[in-house]
Protein backbone atom coordinates (compact mmCIF):
# COMPACT_ATOMS: atom_id res chain seq x y z
CA UNK A 1 0.00 0.00 0.00
CA UNK A 2 1.07 3.57 -0.72
CA UNK A 3 0.29 6.02 2.08
CA UNK A 4 0.50 9.75 2.54
CA UNK A 5 0.38 11.03 6.11
CA UNK A 6 -1.06 14.53 5.90
CA UNK A 7 -1.54 17.70 7.88
CA UNK A 8 -4.31 19.95 6.58
CA UNK A 9 -2.00 22.76 5.53
CA UNK A 10 0.03 23.25 2.35
CA UNK A 11 2.91 24.44 4.55
CA UNK A 12 3.61 20.85 5.70
CA UNK A 13 4.63 18.28 3.06
CA UNK A 14 3.15 14.83 3.41
CA UNK A 15 5.11 11.84 4.61
CA UNK A 16 5.11 9.18 1.92
CA UNK A 17 5.21 5.51 2.87
CA UNK A 18 5.11 2.23 0.98
CA UNK A 19 3.95 -0.45 3.40
CA UNK A 20 2.92 -4.06 3.59
CA UNK A 21 -0.33 -4.53 5.52
CA UNK A 22 -1.37 -7.74 7.26
CA UNK A 23 -4.84 -8.22 8.75
CA UNK A 24 -5.62 -11.14 11.01
CA UNK A 25 -8.28 -12.37 13.38
CA UNK A 26 -6.34 -13.11 16.54
CA UNK A 27 -9.11 -14.93 18.39
CA UNK A 28 -12.90 -14.95 18.63
CA UNK A 29 -13.08 -11.38 19.95
CA UNK A 30 -10.02 -9.55 18.64
CA UNK A 31 -8.49 -8.53 15.32
CA UNK A 32 -5.14 -7.01 14.39
CA UNK A 33 -4.04 -4.78 11.51
CA UNK A 34 -0.28 -4.32 11.14
CA UNK A 35 1.79 -2.19 8.73
CA UNK A 36 5.52 -2.21 8.06
CA UNK A 37 7.51 -0.22 5.51
CA UNK A 38 8.95 -2.05 2.53
CA UNK A 39 12.03 0.17 2.93
CA UNK A 40 12.49 -1.15 6.45
CA UNK A 41 12.19 -4.77 5.35
CA UNK A 42 14.62 -4.32 2.46
CA UNK A 43 17.09 -2.24 4.43
CA UNK A 44 16.76 0.67 1.99
CA UNK A 45 17.59 3.67 4.18
CA UNK A 46 18.60 6.01 1.35
CA UNK A 47 15.43 7.17 -0.37
CA UNK A 48 12.76 7.21 2.32
CA UNK A 49 12.63 10.00 4.91
CA UNK A 50 9.92 8.10 6.85
CA UNK A 51 9.99 4.39 7.62
CA UNK A 52 7.23 2.62 9.45
CA UNK A 53 8.42 -0.13 11.74
CA UNK A 54 5.75 -2.65 12.81
CA UNK A 55 2.74 -0.44 13.61
CA UNK A 56 -1.00 -0.75 13.61
CA UNK A 57 -4.03 -1.37 15.76
CA UNK A 58 -5.62 -4.09 17.86
CA UNK A 59 -9.43 -4.20 17.85
CA UNK A 60 -11.05 -5.93 20.82
CA UNK A 61 -14.75 -6.67 21.20
CA UNK A 62 -16.39 -5.35 24.36
CA UNK A 63 -19.46 -6.65 26.18
CA UNK A 64 -21.50 -3.49 25.51
CA UNK A 65 -21.30 -3.91 21.74
CA UNK A 66 -18.50 -1.35 21.34
CA UNK A 67 -14.87 -1.86 20.39
CA UNK A 68 -11.66 -1.13 22.24
CA UNK A 69 -8.93 0.20 19.93
CA UNK A 70 -5.25 0.05 20.83
CA UNK A 71 -3.13 1.88 18.26
CA UNK A 72 0.65 1.91 18.04
CA UNK A 73 2.75 4.02 15.68
CA UNK A 74 6.46 3.17 15.48
CA UNK A 75 8.14 5.32 12.85
CA UNK A 76 11.70 6.37 12.07
CA UNK A 77 11.99 9.87 10.61
CA UNK A 78 14.86 11.53 8.79
CA UNK A 79 13.75 15.07 8.01
CA UNK A 80 15.34 16.01 4.69
CA UNK A 81 13.49 19.29 4.19
CA UNK A 82 13.18 22.27 6.54
CA UNK A 83 9.98 22.30 8.56
CA UNK A 84 7.91 25.47 8.35
CA UNK A 85 8.50 27.45 11.54
CA UNK A 86 4.79 27.47 12.40
CA UNK A 87 4.70 23.67 12.48
CA UNK A 88 8.15 22.85 13.87
CA UNK A 89 6.98 22.08 17.39
CA UNK A 90 3.90 20.19 16.22
CA UNK A 91 5.97 17.93 13.94
CA UNK A 92 9.11 17.45 16.04
CA UNK A 93 7.11 16.75 19.21
CA UNK A 94 5.34 13.90 17.41
CA UNK A 95 1.87 15.40 17.89
CA UNK A 96 1.33 15.91 14.16
CA UNK A 97 1.30 12.22 13.22
CA UNK A 98 0.84 10.44 16.55
CA UNK A 99 -1.39 7.43 17.21
CA UNK A 100 -3.77 9.48 19.37
CA UNK A 101 -4.75 11.42 16.26
CA UNK A 102 -5.94 8.27 14.52
CA UNK A 103 -7.86 7.09 17.59
CA UNK A 104 -9.55 10.48 18.06
CA UNK A 105 -10.58 10.63 14.42
CA UNK A 106 -11.77 7.02 14.47
CA UNK A 107 -13.94 7.69 17.53
CA UNK A 108 -15.49 10.79 15.95
CA UNK A 109 -16.15 8.95 12.67
CA UNK A 110 -17.80 6.06 14.52
CA UNK A 111 -20.08 8.48 16.38
CA UNK A 112 -21.00 10.23 13.14
CA UNK A 113 -21.91 6.93 11.51
CA UNK A 114 -24.06 5.99 14.49
CA UNK A 115 -25.92 9.30 14.34
CA UNK A 116 -26.43 9.00 10.59
CA UNK A 117 -28.54 5.86 10.97
CA UNK A 118 -30.49 7.05 14.01
CA UNK A 119 -34.17 7.72 13.46
CA UNK A 120 -34.14 11.32 14.67
CA UNK A 121 -34.35 14.21 12.22
CA UNK A 122 -32.89 17.67 12.29
CA UNK A 123 -33.96 20.45 14.60
CA UNK A 124 -34.87 22.31 11.42
CA UNK A 125 -36.97 25.19 12.75
CA UNK A 126 -39.21 25.10 9.71
CA UNK A 127 -39.53 21.65 8.22
CA UNK A 128 -36.47 22.00 5.99
CA UNK A 129 -35.30 18.46 6.74
CA UNK A 130 -38.65 16.68 7.20
CA UNK A 131 -37.71 12.97 7.16
CA UNK A 132 -34.93 10.59 8.26
CA UNK A 133 -34.20 10.00 4.55
CA UNK A 134 -33.66 13.73 4.06
CA UNK A 135 -31.37 13.78 7.08
CA UNK A 136 -29.24 10.96 5.68
CA UNK A 137 -29.05 12.68 2.29
CA UNK A 138 -27.90 15.86 4.01
CA UNK A 139 -25.30 13.97 6.05
CA UNK A 140 -23.91 12.25 2.96
CA UNK A 141 -23.62 15.57 1.14
CA UNK A 142 -21.89 17.16 4.14
CA UNK A 143 -19.53 14.18 4.42
CA UNK A 144 -18.58 14.56 0.76
CA UNK A 145 -17.98 18.25 1.39
CA UNK A 146 -15.61 17.53 4.30
CA UNK A 147 -13.75 14.86 2.31
CA UNK A 148 -13.35 17.30 -0.58
CA UNK A 149 -11.96 19.94 1.79
CA UNK A 150 -9.46 17.50 3.33
CA UNK A 151 -8.32 16.27 -0.10
CA UNK A 152 -8.03 19.83 -1.43
CA UNK A 153 -6.19 21.56 1.40
CA UNK A 154 -3.70 18.90 2.47
CA UNK A 155 -0.04 19.06 1.55
CA UNK A 156 -0.45 16.11 -0.79
CA UNK A 157 1.99 15.96 -3.69
CA UNK A 158 -1.04 15.64 -5.98
CA UNK A 159 -2.06 19.22 -5.19
CA UNK A 160 1.19 20.86 -6.40
CA UNK A 161 0.90 23.95 -4.21
CA UNK A 162 2.56 27.12 -5.50
CA UNK A 163 3.39 30.24 -3.50
CA UNK A 164 0.90 32.85 -4.60
CA UNK A 165 2.45 36.02 -6.12
CA UNK A 166 2.02 38.98 -3.83
CA UNK A 167 2.11 36.99 -0.58
CA UNK A 168 3.46 39.12 2.23
CA UNK A 169 5.62 38.18 5.21
CA UNK A 170 2.61 37.87 7.51
CA UNK A 171 0.68 35.39 5.36
CA UNK A 172 2.35 33.06 2.88
CA UNK A 173 -0.58 32.13 0.66
CA UNK A 174 -0.38 28.94 -1.42
CA UNK A 175 -2.63 28.01 -4.32
CA UNK A 176 -3.32 25.32 -6.89
CA UNK A 177 -5.77 24.97 -9.77
CA UNK A 178 -7.95 21.97 -10.58
CA UNK A 179 -9.87 21.37 -13.77
CA UNK A 180 -13.44 20.38 -12.94
CA UNK A 181 -15.56 19.00 -15.80
CA UNK A 182 -18.80 20.29 -14.26
CA UNK A 183 -17.54 23.88 -14.31
CA UNK A 184 -18.11 24.89 -17.91
CA UNK A 185 -15.60 27.51 -18.98
CA UNK A 186 -13.95 27.74 -15.58
CA UNK A 187 -11.54 26.05 -13.23
CA UNK A 188 -11.36 25.76 -9.48
CA UNK A 189 -8.69 27.76 -7.66
CA UNK A 190 -7.85 26.74 -4.10
CA UNK A 191 -5.82 29.01 -1.83
CA UNK A 192 -4.72 28.53 1.76
CA UNK A 193 -2.51 29.96 4.45
CA UNK A 194 -1.69 29.10 8.06
CA UNK A 195 -1.19 31.44 11.00
CA UNK A 196 -0.53 31.03 14.72
CA UNK A 197 -2.93 32.78 17.09
CA UNK A 198 -2.64 33.15 20.90
CA UNK A 199 -6.13 31.77 21.38
CA UNK A 200 -7.33 28.57 23.01
CA UNK A 201 -8.53 26.16 20.28
CA UNK A 202 -11.94 25.73 21.90
CA UNK A 203 -12.54 29.48 21.99
CA UNK A 204 -11.51 29.89 18.36
CA UNK A 205 -13.65 26.93 17.25
CA UNK A 206 -16.71 28.13 19.18
CA UNK A 207 -16.40 31.58 17.64
CA UNK A 208 -16.10 30.34 14.06
CA UNK A 209 -18.90 27.76 14.15
CA UNK A 210 -21.49 30.11 15.67
CA UNK A 211 -23.55 31.59 12.83
CA UNK A 212 -24.21 34.66 14.97
CA UNK A 213 -20.49 35.51 14.63
CA UNK A 214 -20.19 34.76 10.93
CA UNK A 215 -20.63 38.36 9.81
CA UNK A 216 -17.65 39.23 12.06
CA UNK A 217 -15.22 37.18 9.95
CA UNK A 218 -16.78 36.58 6.54
CA UNK A 219 -15.61 39.01 3.86
CA UNK A 220 -18.68 40.16 1.96
CA UNK A 221 -19.85 43.16 -0.01
CA UNK A 222 -23.15 43.00 1.83
CA UNK A 223 -23.78 43.60 5.51
CA UNK A 224 -25.82 40.50 6.30
CA UNK A 225 -26.60 38.29 9.25
CA UNK A 226 -26.93 34.52 9.24
CA UNK A 227 -29.55 32.28 10.74
CA UNK A 228 -29.99 28.51 10.98
CA UNK A 229 -32.77 26.96 8.99
CA UNK A 230 -31.70 23.40 9.83
CA UNK A 231 -29.28 22.01 12.38
CA UNK A 232 -28.49 18.75 14.13
CA UNK A 233 -25.70 17.31 16.24
CA UNK A 234 -23.90 14.19 15.01
CA UNK A 235 -21.63 13.32 17.91
CA UNK A 236 -21.30 13.27 21.70
CA UNK A 237 -19.67 16.73 21.50
CA UNK A 238 -22.17 19.44 20.51
CA UNK A 239 -19.45 20.95 18.32
CA UNK A 240 -19.93 18.04 15.91
CA UNK A 241 -22.89 19.27 13.90
CA UNK A 242 -24.33 20.01 10.47
CA UNK A 243 -26.24 23.18 9.64
CA UNK A 244 -27.93 24.93 6.76
CA UNK A 245 -27.59 28.69 7.06
CA UNK A 246 -29.53 31.46 5.38
CA UNK A 247 -28.30 34.97 4.69
CA UNK A 248 -30.89 37.37 5.97
CA UNK A 249 -31.37 40.67 4.07
CA UNK A 250 -29.27 39.33 1.20
CA UNK A 251 -29.98 39.50 -2.53
CA UNK A 252 -28.42 36.04 -2.98
CA UNK A 253 -30.66 32.97 -3.14
CA UNK A 254 -27.78 30.71 -2.07
CA UNK A 255 -27.82 28.98 1.28
CA UNK A 256 -24.75 27.66 3.11
CA UNK A 257 -24.15 24.03 4.03
CA UNK A 258 -21.81 23.85 7.02
CA UNK A 259 -20.29 21.02 9.02
CA UNK A 260 -18.21 21.49 12.13
CA UNK A 261 -16.32 18.70 13.85
CA UNK A 262 -13.89 18.54 16.74
CA UNK A 263 -11.90 16.01 18.74
CA UNK A 264 -8.73 15.94 20.83
CA UNK A 265 -6.50 16.31 17.75
CA UNK A 266 -8.12 19.47 16.41
CA UNK A 267 -11.20 20.96 14.77
CA UNK A 268 -12.66 21.53 11.32
CA UNK A 269 -15.23 23.97 10.01
CA UNK A 270 -16.17 23.40 6.36
CA UNK A 271 -18.83 25.12 4.29
CA UNK A 272 -20.09 25.43 0.73
CA UNK A 273 -22.76 27.44 -1.08
CA UNK A 274 -25.94 25.44 -1.62
CA UNK A 275 -28.56 26.37 -4.20
CA UNK A 276 -32.30 25.96 -3.62
CA UNK A 277 -32.61 23.16 -6.25
CA UNK A 278 -29.89 21.22 -4.42
CA UNK A 279 -31.67 21.75 -1.11
CA UNK A 280 -34.90 20.46 -2.64
CA UNK A 281 -33.04 17.33 -3.74
CA UNK A 282 -31.82 16.81 -0.18
CA UNK A 283 -35.30 17.45 1.27
CA UNK A 284 -36.70 14.68 -0.91
CA UNK A 285 -34.05 12.30 0.42
CA UNK A 286 -32.51 11.84 -3.02
CA UNK A 287 -28.92 11.04 -3.92
CA UNK A 288 -27.09 14.39 -3.89
CA UNK A 289 -23.82 13.13 -5.40
CA UNK A 290 -24.36 15.34 -8.46
CA UNK A 291 -24.45 18.56 -6.40
CA UNK A 292 -21.44 20.75 -7.16
CA UNK A 293 -19.56 21.82 -4.04
CA UNK A 294 -17.18 24.77 -3.73
CA UNK A 295 -15.56 24.15 -0.37
CA UNK A 296 -13.90 26.57 2.01
CA UNK A 297 -13.23 26.51 5.72
CA UNK A 298 -10.83 26.37 8.63
CA UNK A 299 -8.70 23.85 10.47
CA UNK A 300 -7.64 24.47 14.06
CA UNK A 301 -4.79 22.51 15.65
CA UNK A 302 -3.84 22.98 19.33
CA UNK A 303 -0.28 24.26 19.64
CA UNK A 304 1.57 25.70 22.63
CA UNK A 305 5.04 25.29 21.16
CA UNK A 306 5.30 27.96 18.48
CA UNK A 307 5.66 30.86 20.92
CA UNK A 308 8.53 29.13 22.71
CA UNK A 309 10.17 28.15 19.43
CA UNK A 310 10.43 31.76 18.31
CA UNK A 311 11.02 33.38 21.70
CA UNK A 312 14.66 33.89 20.79
CA UNK A 313 13.84 36.36 18.04
CA UNK A 314 11.43 34.68 15.66
CA UNK A 315 8.88 36.48 13.51
CA UNK A 316 6.16 37.14 16.08
CA UNK A 317 4.45 40.50 15.85
CA UNK A 318 3.16 42.29 18.91
CA UNK A 319 -0.39 41.48 17.85
CA UNK A 320 0.25 37.74 17.70
CA UNK A 321 2.56 37.22 20.67
CA UNK A 322 1.07 35.33 23.61
CA UNK A 323 0.35 36.87 26.97
CA UNK A 324 0.77 35.00 30.22
CA UNK A 325 1.19 31.55 28.68
CA UNK A 326 -2.14 31.54 26.85
CA UNK A 327 -2.65 28.37 24.84
CA UNK A 328 -2.23 28.84 21.12
CA UNK A 329 -3.81 27.56 17.93
CA UNK A 330 -2.57 26.92 14.44
CA UNK A 331 -5.32 28.21 12.15
CA UNK A 332 -5.36 27.25 8.48
CA UNK A 333 -7.72 29.18 6.23
CA UNK A 334 -8.76 27.42 3.01
CA UNK A 335 -10.63 29.27 0.27
CA UNK A 336 -11.97 27.93 -3.01
CA UNK A 337 -13.35 29.91 -5.93
CA UNK A 338 -14.02 29.52 -9.65
CA UNK A 339 -11.76 31.38 -12.07
CA UNK A 340 -12.60 32.05 -15.71
CA UNK A 341 -10.27 30.12 -18.02
CA UNK A 342 -9.96 33.10 -20.33
CA UNK A 343 -7.51 34.56 -17.82
CA UNK A 344 -4.94 32.19 -19.28
CA UNK A 345 -2.73 29.46 -17.99
CA UNK A 346 -1.39 31.58 -15.15
CA UNK A 347 -3.61 33.00 -12.48
CA UNK A 348 -4.55 36.58 -13.38
CA UNK A 349 -3.31 39.60 -11.43
CA UNK A 350 -6.81 40.64 -10.40
CA UNK A 351 -7.54 37.11 -9.16
CA UNK A 352 -4.25 37.08 -7.21
CA UNK A 353 -5.05 40.40 -5.56
CA UNK A 354 -8.63 39.37 -4.81
CA UNK A 355 -7.69 36.03 -3.20
CA UNK A 356 -4.82 37.50 -1.19
CA UNK A 357 -7.10 40.28 0.03
CA UNK A 358 -9.88 37.84 0.96
CA UNK A 359 -7.57 35.66 3.04
CA UNK A 360 -5.75 38.51 4.78
CA UNK A 361 -9.03 40.32 5.53
CA UNK A 362 -10.55 37.13 6.96
CA UNK A 363 -7.63 36.63 9.34
CA UNK A 364 -7.57 40.29 10.36
CA UNK A 365 -11.32 40.23 11.06
CA UNK A 366 -10.86 37.17 13.29
CA UNK A 367 -8.04 38.93 15.13
CA UNK A 368 -10.11 42.08 15.53
CA UNK A 369 -13.04 40.13 16.95
CA UNK A 370 -11.05 37.97 19.38
CA UNK A 371 -7.77 39.73 20.15
CA UNK A 372 -8.26 43.47 19.93
CA UNK A 373 -11.49 43.79 21.93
Amino acid sequence: MYQELQILSPAVPTRELCVLRHCRRVDSSSWAIADVSVDYLLGNYVEACARKLPSGCLISEMANGCSKITWIEHVEIEEKNPIHILFQYLVTSGAAFEARRWVSNLRRTAERNAFSISAGIANDLGGVIPTPEAKQSMMKLAQRMVKSFCATFSGSIANKWIMMPGSNDAYQVYFHKTDTPRLAGGEMVSAATSVWLPLHPERLFSFLKDEQNRNLWEVSKEEVKFQRVAHFINGSNSGNSISILNRSKSTSSLLILQESCTDASGSLLVYSPLGLPSLDMVRRGEDASSVQLIVSGFTIVPDDGFAGAVAGGGPLTSSSSPAGGVSGSLLTVGFQTVMNKTEGAEIGREAVASINLWISNTIEKIKTALLYH
